[in-house]
Parts: C-alpha cells; sequence; structure tokens
C-alpha cells in the first residue's frame, strides 16, 4: 500500500526535472550577468584589492560551479527516475492483466494462480 507522502509519478518527476532545469537556466544567466559585471570591475582594480577581489570572484564562481553541478545531476537522476517508475508501471500494469486472464480463463477459484 502507497500513501500520497511516499508515492511517485513519472509525471511528478518530469515536472521537476523541468522546474530544475529552468533553474539550472536562471542561474546560468545569472552567471553570466556576474561575469559581464566583474569583467568591468576588474579593470578598476590595481594591486591588491584587484588579488583580493579576483580570489573572492574565484570562490564564488566554484560555488556556483558546485551548484550548476548538482542541478545536473539531479536533473538525470529524475529523467532516469521518471523512466523507471514508468517501466515498473506497465511491468505492474502487464502483471495484473495476467493475473486476471488467469483467473477468468481457469476454472473458478484460485487454483489457477
Amino acid at each position: 500500500m502507497t500513501s500520497a507522502e511516499t508515492s511517485v509519478t513519472r509525471e511528478g518527476m518530469a515536472r521537476a526535472a523541468d522546474r530544475m532545469e529552468a533553474t539550472l537556466r536562471r542561474v546560468q544567466s545569472e552567471r553570466g550577468d556576474v561575469e559581464r559585471s566583474v569583467t568591468t570591475l576588474f579593470g578598476s582594480f590595481t594591486g591588491g584589492a584587484a588579488t583580493t577581489y579576483r580570489q573572492a570572484m574565484n570562490g564564488w564562481y566554484n560555488n556556483v560551479q558546485e551548484i550548476e553541478n548538482a542541478l545536473s545531476d539531479m536533473i538525470r537522476i529524475m529523467r532516469e527516475g521518471s523512466q523507471t517508475v514508468a517501466k515498473s508501471a506497465a511491468d505492474t500494469e502487464a502483471d495484473a492483466a495476467e493475473g486476471a486472464a488467469r483467473i477468468t480463463a481457469g476454472p473458478v477459484g484460485l487454483a489457477n494462480l
């Protein structure tokens, strides 16, 4: 027996993957916006300020890359999971149909199972 708290659907997993893909695109777009702004700022920094700022931005870029990688992994997992759920549902339906056919094809009772 499943409950709404623990059940998943292929459609639900696909919608989640779609939302994650939209989030990934936003993150990538915003990273591009920051990169363009930072390129302009780098020209105005000199000496230690430039070094410190570059180090901070490199840390930020690394963090954003980790987020992008994690989102990509989750999208892949959700897509693969939705295929597994769909196959499980199809297999369950096929097994149920086979069981129903066996029950109705034989004498009354459960002996044909």
